[in-house]
């Protein structure tokens, strides 16, 4: 079975967002960072089932309408690359 493994610059994008929202909205933070690690663990079953992402070799899980997780995977391991909000630029 495939492992999910987390970039250094994903899980800072993690970090980053579930704290920007905890400051307003605690609740809300907790349930977006239980979606968000569900969507990794949807990655070790379904990496090839998501769009291609806007980088050539790169895949996208939606993860809410303003969330989006950039992958790379391979038959091997899936690694997460970045968590944006939908307007960002990435790699």
């Amino acid at each position: 079975m495939p492992q999910v493994l987390w970039s250094e610059w994903a899980t800072d994008d993690f970090v980053r967002i579930i704290g920007f929202i905890q400051i307003d909205n605690p609740i809300a933070a907790e349930r977006l960072r239980k979606t968000i690690e569900k969507s990794a663990m949807q990655l070790v079953y379904m990496s090839e089932v998501f769009k291609p992402g806007r980088v050539h070799g790169t895949r996208e899980l939606v993860i809410r309408p303003n969330y989006i997780m950039v992958y790379q995977t391979d038959a091997q391991q899936t690694v997460i690359l970045r968590i944006l909000h939908a307007r960002q630029t990435y790699l």
